[in-house]
């Protein structure tokens, strides 16, 4: 779709569609004020899925990459990952003190190995950021970003510092 849709199909979730990505409302707050604000956080569709995805369960003595892989899967994302050894066994942890979600036991393998762990158009990306890049042969972003862009900008800036001996210039983009 070109624009905003939102549905409610059962009274629990509700799916908004942007471009051609499914984002689901996670939470939403107001606030009452000078000015009045409501917040809204939405996240990709497959992405809540995995935050919702909780119980005690163990995935057997596999690796880290091979879990996000099957994960990914699992969840209809693309996958693309850096190879990790196997380092025992693979737990979804729920007890008094803990209730993992997969999302959480992706992000904790992730910060384990030093990797990057997220979703990006559909693919699930589980690497170091060095592999990330050396391993893509171009990104552009256009901005404004069409309908038909691989990566649309959500928002971005640009930053340019000469105040040492070396200029640097700085490039944030969030991307849908």
């Amino acid at each position: 779709p070109n624009t905003l849709e939102v549905e409610d199909s059962d009274g629990d979730d509700v799916t908004i569609s942007v471009k051609t990505v499914d984002f689901e409302i996670a939470a939403v707050s107001a606030e009452h004020g000078s000015n009045d604000t409501v917040r809204v956080t939405a996240r990709s569709r497959k992405m809540q899925q995995m935050r919702k995805e909780k119980g005690q369960e163990s995935f057997g003595r596999i690796s880290p990459t091979a879990f996000a892989a099957a994960m990914a899967a699992k969840f209809g994302l693309q996958f693309f990952g850096e190879d990790t050894p196997i380092d025992g066994n693979i737990v979804r942890e729920q007890n008094e003190q803990k209730d993992e979600s997969t999302y959480d036991v992706l992000t904790r393998l992730a910060r384990e190995v030093e990797f990057m762990f997220f979703e990006a158009n559909g693919v699930m990306f589980f690497a170091s950021e060095e592999f990330i890049l050396e391993n893509q042969p171009s990104i552009e972003v256009n901005v404004p970003s069409n309908e038909d862009d691989p990566f649309f900008a959500s928002n971005l800036t640009v930053s340019r510092s000469a105040d040492s001996n070396v200029s640097a210039s700085t490039f944030n983009v969030n991307m849908v």
